[in-house]
């Protein structure tokens, strides 16, 4: 496991500017490609937190700020939250046959293995891009979520998840995206 310390090293003999202290990115490949996941922490504003780092250069940790947004726009999006109708809401509760607490605990649950997988995705750090991927992908994983529910009454297993979730962040980056 590397220390904050041995991370600073190591990206400072990548010739990559700055530090983990000043929020640059948790995997760079080379000086033009920055991992979803690092660039997902740097958006967060407020207090930066250290990340820890894999050896294999992924982010060790989701940020809690980062994890609570997602809860909730994987909520909206299972509901289909404002523009959803009473209606769906009831579909999906019918077909998941348990409560809704342990409906929304089963979506929390499928957080972490969204984050993982975008460790295995880059952009090009120059890249203009909206900065909505809750609106765009986050949200769209929940709509597939409830209307996994509503077709098969389960969540979608975690292989569907991540086929999914790479249909969606192909739809919101185009070529952009580059997976490894």
């Amino acid at each position: 496991m590397h220390t904050i310390e041995s991370v600073d090293v190591a990206l400072s003999e990548q010739s990559v500017s700055g530090s983990l202290d000043d929020a640059t990115p948790c995997f760079v490949s080379n000086a033009s490609l920055v991992s979803l996941q690092s660039i997902l922490i740097q958006q967060l504003q407020g207090s930066w937190e250290k990340v820890p780092v894999h050896q294999t250069g992924k982010c060790a940790y989701l940020p809690f700020r980062l994890e609570r947004r997602w809860a909730v726009f994987l909520h909206d999006g299972l509901f289909q939250v404002p523009s959803g109708s009473p209606a769906r809401y009831c579909a999906v509760l019918d077909a998941w046959g348990a409560g809704y607490v342990e409906l929304i605990n089963a979506c929390s649950d499928l957080i972490w293995p969204i984050w993982i997988a975008l460790g295995d995705y880059q952009i090009p750090a120059d890249l203009n891009w909206p900065e909505v991927l809750e609106y765009e992908v986050i949200k769209a994983l929940g709509v597939s979520f409830g209307d996994s529910i509503i077709q098969c009454g389960r969540l979608p297993k975690e292989l569907r998840v991540r086929c999914e979730l790479h249909l969606q962040l192909s739809k919101y980056f185009g070529e952009a995206l580059i997976w490894r």
